[in-house]
């Protein structure tokens, strides 16, 4: 997505379906570009992947976590009007193996919603994270300081 070189440059921009006579970066793209590389490369930045990967395998998880343990659909059994906290006893509802072939769609199902789901589950849970949010404001602040300097 960032290539080092200009001719790899144009050609990124060639896949991305621009016209050959727009395939020159202007100088405040060029800014941007650079900007984004720098911030890319800094150590915080392996802070936010780490957050929002972490949010996006947790939502992911949780969209399959009913394939994977059924039990957690059906409200608790109580056997007297006191609530008490009920032992699972059935090993085989935690430790059970999913067939790959009942485990396929589901992550197609969630594959399709990550592109092009609207709401998108995903976008929100990541707009959520506090990292992303804070490392974005850096990163808008120091481009409109920039553009504003210019």
């Amino acid at each position: 997505m960032l290539p080092d070189e200009a001719s790899d440059e144009r050609e990124v921009l060639r896949a991305g379906g621009v016209d050959e006579f727009d395939l020159v970066v202007d100088p405040t793209l060029r800014n941007l570009l650079d900007e984004t590389r720098d911030f890319i490369d800094s150590a915080d930045f392996t802070t936010v992947l780490s957050s929002t990967l972490t949010t996006t395998f947790a939502r992911f998880n949780l969209a399959l976590q009913p394939t994977f343990n059924p039990f957690l659909l059906s409200p608790p059994q109580t056997n007297s009007s006191s609530a008490v906290i009920a032992e699972i006893e059935d090993d085989e509802d935690i430790d059970r193996a999913v067939p790959l072939a009942q485990l396929l769609p589901l992550v197609s199902r969630q594959g399709h919603l990550i592109i092009s789901g609207v709401p998108n589950e995903y976008v929100e849970s990541l707009a959520m994270v506090k990292e992303l949010q804070a490392f974005s404001a850096i990163v808008y602040s120091s481009f409109s300081e920039q553009l504003i300097s210019s």
